[in-house]
């Protein structure tokens, strides 16, 4: 499948609708689940948050607004890891 993707600075991302989500999201969420690119699949949000330093976090905000919103779920939900 092609996905419809822009770059951002060193990092190629998937296009987003004007309110900042993935244009493939829906209503009943992924709209292309099982099919989606592969850092999709493996994208885990509070071990994102957990593995990026501070001072990333921020430079990615700044070029990226959108990507706080994965940055606060991260840290909202990182208590949910499953212990190691």
């Amino acid at each position: 499948m092609a996905y419809r993707w822009h770059r951002e600075g060193d990092y190629a991302v998937l296009d987003r609708k004007d309110n900042g989500e993935c244009i493939y999201l829906t209503a009943s969420g992924c709209g292309i689940h099982g099919r989606a690119p592969d850092i999709c699949r493996r994208m885990d949000c509070r071990v994102l948050v957990l593995l990026t330093p501070a001072h990333v976090r921020e430079r990615r905000v700044a070029e990226n607004p959108h990507m706080a919103r994965v940055y606060e779920a991260g840290l909202a939900l990182v208590d949910t890891l499953p212990d190691q």
